[in-house]
């Protein structure tokens, strides 16, 4: 399951009066710090810790302290880094009863049926096809002009690209503007007139020659069965 969850940004980083100054709120839309925030996104959540998905600029060994519902916190450490992914550790192992707060704060998972109904978006489409490609956040920010976080909330899908930075991306990653945009759909084989025509009457040339080789026999047509080797 993810859960969204929200990250204050500070300058400073690290300890005051014995807490971590970076907070991450699984509170909901009840976040109890305030002041510039990013959004977070938390899977793998478990007793011990969990992953989180952002372009917050945060670093491995960074202490963190997390805020849960019904005002519970607990102290934290980032102990792995990869782009915008990280490894999130506790002090303290979480219970169950905590661990089912924090899950009743999202909406449920969509089913297997709803997920493959839904179509790919454009933010899904440039992270497939940039992590398709090899260029990671940092890398493939640069290379088209725009920031970390940039990138990050086009991927997310929480703001769109404007029209020349589509066209932008497209040339970046080698693609049509038009498959960028809308993704790209298998050629339905269509049939002209000719070729159906050509269909039916080697169809009914074959029904006739049945029909000879049935009389010819002394049997049912319907139990001949001819085999074209091509």
């Amino acid at each position: 399951m993810t859960v969204m969850a929200n990250i204050n940004l500070r300058s400073r980083t690290g300890y005051l009066h014995g807490q971590p100054t970076r907070k991450l709120s699984l509170e909901g839309a009840a976040a109890s710090f305030k002041g510039q925030r990013e959004s977070v996104s938390v899977t793998n959540l478990s007793k011990a810790g969990m992953l989180l998905e952002t372009s917050a600029p945060l670093s491995v060994g960074e202490p963190l302290m997390i805020l849960f519902p019904e005002g519970e916190t607990c102290n934290a450490s980032i102990v792995w880094a990869a782009d915008t992914i990280f490894a999130c550790e506790f002090e303290k192992a979480l219970s169950i009863a905590t661990i089912r707060k924090v899950q009743l704060q999202s909406p449920p998972e969509p089913r297997a049926e709803e997920e493959a109904a839904t179509s790919e978006t454009l933010g899904a489409r440039i992270k497939r096809l940039r992590r398709e490609r090899g260029f990671g956040v940092d890398h493939f920010a640069s290379y088209i002009g725009v920031s970390r976080p940039t990138l990050w909330k086009w991927e997310k899908g929480t703001v769109s690209p404007r029209q020349n930075m589509v066209q932008t991306i497209a040339k970046a990653l080698g693609v049509p503007e038009k498959e960028l945009l809308y993704g790209s759909r298998p050629e339905v084989v269509r049939h002209d007139a000719s070729q159906l025509a050509a269909f039916d009457v080697s169809s009914s040339v074959i029904a006739s020659k049945k029909v000879e080789i049935a009389k010819l026999i002394g049997v049912d047509p319907n139990r001949v069965r001819i085999l074209i080797e091509t």
